[in-house]
């Protein structure tokens, strides 16, 4: 729900940014994005009973026991079906702009390995970053396949 709420409000500040020539208030900016999670969570989880001045200044009370969900160890893998492969991708950047590295694994359903990849491509952002180590990805898959 917080990607989407960030993708939005970076979305609305461009568009205001390109159109109109506003100039984006981060705190502004942050603002927006918690009330837009407030409102969504309200939605999604009806015993959500945080007030919005509670929501906006304290995180420990954004806690809601239908909001909890199981989530796996990060080690654990889930193999794809039979006869299928898996690509993991993963970008990773030093703060919200920086140095950025890039990594991949390809696996078929019994967990051999087939393609990897892992390396530095610069400076970029969290988003750039996924969407470029998804793009190696296709393109190593495209290498597999000749």
């Amino acid at each position: 729900m917080a990607f989407f709420a960030i993708a939005w409000a970076i979305w609305i500040g461009r568009n205001e940014k390109v159109f109109t020539g506003k100039s984006i208030d981060t705190s502004h900016f942050f603002d927006i994005i918690l009330l837009r999670l407030w409102w969504w969570s309200q939605a999604k989880w009806p015993d959500f009973k945080v007030p919005i001045s509670e929501f906006m200044t304290n995180p420990k009370s954004w806690y809601c026991k239908s909001m909890v969900v199981k989530v796996p160890d990060s080690d654990e893998w889930c193999a794809p079906p039979l006869g299928c492969v898996k690509f993991n991708t993963d970008g990773t950047v030093k703060g919200s702009y920086g140095p950025t590295g890039i990594g991949g694994i390809l696996r078929d359903h019994s967990g051999k390995v087939i393609a990897e990849f892992s390396k530095a491509i610069g400076l970029s952002d969290p988003t750039s970053a996924e969407i470029i180590a998804f793009s190696e990805a296709l393109t190593s898959l495209r290498l597999q396949n000749g």
